[in-house]
Parts: structure tokens; C-alpha cells; sequence
């Protein structure tokens, strides 16, 4: 559902469609950043008999790119492959084993590239939530890893942020940096991101959290297996729920947290008043209007996704 070509700078907007023979309602999106990159976010959408299949995926760097790549980068050609592949999956496995398969297949792929697991930091690379929802059970499983992120929200008007970002503890401390970066040079996080100490510890700081075997750090979906004891999973029981909302950090306004369930309910008043060309747009004014990165961030402007499935 919703196929799309990944046209590199192109913003897909895919208005609300009724699932036949059934009261549920999809709408997805998926748009570059606004610096003129192109996008390495995706998603894919499968109705498989009675249970809908969602992947969203978030490309990140790879710290050394792989030349037959011929310019793409790392986090697109995953981001890519996980959503051309998905459709293929067993649907028969659970999420975290169908995400596992994923892992695997993509490590084959890297290795023809020439990747190598042994220098895993060279492979192409994303952050992977992967929804199974059970349209008859009414019931929702999930298996996740890295900031991708997922919300419930319930009929009684209260809502959950239902998947884990261990990513953002590594976050914080290369924030931290930036911002004493910043005070001691008199110059603003935006221009401090470009420091050399700092772009030194942010390549530090993947090498300590990507898929760490010692479990200290955080996971990523780029064939190695030390990525299973990142993998986040649940099952939500969606029958008194009447939404959910999954989405890349890339759709969150700035200076804003999803811990926080007035700004939970704030993204879904808005969804409800313009759909994702509303919240599209709010997270591109907060950007706009913090040239300077007051709210402190790795880039001025991110891919955004989200889809939306109400129940």
C-alpha cells in the first residue's frame, strides 16, 4: 500500500484511505529535509489477509562510506532496502524475527558492496520499527530499535509513547558538548557542530552506541548480529485505543519531547485539523525559526515520516 519510487527530493503525502471491510483508516508521508538532500527516511505498508504490516525506517551515517555506493549514501541505500524487501518478508515470523531477517539480508547486500563485518561501522545502516497489527485480535506487536518511534492513543483521550529511544542518552552528551563548544568559543550550536572537537566525539560517540556488544550502547538495523539485544518488543491491546501514530525523529517539533502527553495530544489535534501537511509543515517553521539551533540538534533540517492508522 501506498508504493512509492523514493524520488530523492520529492515530499509523498498519502491522503486518508479506508481499509476495505474494515472501519480502519491509513494516511502515511514521507519527506526529504529542507536542505536540498535527499531523503533517507522510508516506509512500507503490507495488508497481508487479516494483519497490517507497517516498517518505518530512519537511515543514519555510516562513518566510512562504501565507494561502490557511488555517492549514495549508507543511510539511503538502507532506508531503500529495508523498504523494497519488506514487502517480501515472511509474514508468518514475529516483527523482531521478520526485523532480524532484514538485518541479514542486508549485511548480504552490504558485503556485495564491499562491507565487511568486521569494520561495521562501514555498513549501510538504519533505525527500524517494525508494527504488527491484527485486525481481528485487535491487537498491536511491535519490534523497534534506534529513535524511530511509535504512539497509542486511547479512546479516553490519554496516550502512550510505547517504544524506548536509547539512542537519546548518547544524544545528551554530544548536546552537552555542543553547547560548552559553543560558550567557550562565543559562537552559536550551529556554527559549534562544524568544530573539529566536536565533529571528533560525535564519531566517537557512534563507535561507543552503535549495536555495542556489551550492551551499553544503542542498536541499529546494518547485519550485525549484535543488533538482537537492542531490539525493543510488546504487544498493545488496541481495543479500547483509536489511533496510532508511527513516525522518524525527523517529524518532531523542535524543542519538544514525546515523553510529554500535552505535546502527544498537541500532534494528534493537529493531525486531525490538516493531516500530515500540517504537522509537515509546524516541524519545518520550528526548524526555520531556530536558525541558530537554540534547540540543540545534529542538523538544521531532517527527513520526516510518519503514518497514521485510525482504528
Amino acid at each position: 500500500m501506498f508504493a512509492y519510487d523514493g524520488g530523492e527530493l520529492q515530499d509523498y503525502f498519502f491522503p486518508e484511505t479506508a481499509l476495505e471491510g474494515t472501519g480502519i483508516k491509513l494516511s502515511a508521508s514521507t519527506v526529504p529535509n529542507g536542505e536540498g538532500k535527499p531523503n533517507e527516511d522510508s516506509f512500507a505498508i503490507v495488508l497481508n489477509e487479516d494483519v497490517l504490516w507497517i516498517g518505518v525506517f530512519d537511515g543514519t551515517t555510516s562513518l566510512r562510506p562504501l565507494e561502490k555506493l557511488k555517492g549514495v549514501t549508507g543511510a539511503r541505500f538502507a532506508s531503500g532496502f529495508l523498504k523494497n524487501h519488506f514487502p517480501q518478508s515472511d509474514f508468518a515470523a514475529t516483527p523482531k524475527n521478520l526485523l532480524l531477517s532484514l538485518n541479514t539480508g542486508l549485511l548480504q547486500e552490504a558485503v556485495a558492496l564491499g562491507g565487511d563485518l568486521a569494520d561495521t561501522h562501514s555498513l549501510p545502516a538504519a533505525m527500524a520499527t517494525v508494527l504488527k497489527i491484527d485486525l481481528k485480535k485487535m491487537t498491536l506487536e511491535f519490534a523497534h530499535v534506534g529513535d524511530t518511534w511509535v504512539v497509542v492513543y486511547g479512546r479516553d483521550g490519554r496516550s502512550d509513547l510505547i517504544t524506548e529511544d536509547r539512542n537519546k542518552k548518547f544524544d545528551d552528551e554530544m548536546f552537552a558538548l555542543l553547547v560548552q563548544s559553543a560558550l567557550e568559543r562565543g559562537i552559536s550550536l550551529r556554527l559549534a557542530r562544524e568544530e573539529d572537537n566536536v565533529k571528533l566525539a560525535v564519531y566517537e560517540m557512534y563507535q561507543r552506541r552503535n549495536n555495542n556488544p556489551d550492551g551499553s550502547g544503542s542498536g541499529l538495523i546494518n547485519g550485525d548480529p549484535q543488533v538482537e539485544k537492542y531490539i525493543q518488543t510488546g504487544i498493545v491491546d488496541l481495543s479500547e485505543k483509536m489511533a496510532v501514530l508511527a513516525g522518524t525523529d525527523g517529524l518532531e517539533i523542535q524543542g519538544r519531547q514525546l515523553t510529554d502527553s500535552v505535546y502527544r495530544d498537541f500532534l494528534m489535534k493537529n493531525y486531525l485539523e490538516g493531516g500530515f501537511e500540517k504537522l509537515i509543515n509546524l516541524k519545518r517553521e520550528s526548524e526555520d525559526a531556530d536558525p541558530d539551533w537554540v534547540f540543540t540538534r545534529f542538523k538544521h533540517s531532517d527527513d520526516a515520516t510518519g503514518i497514521m492508522v485510525k482504528l
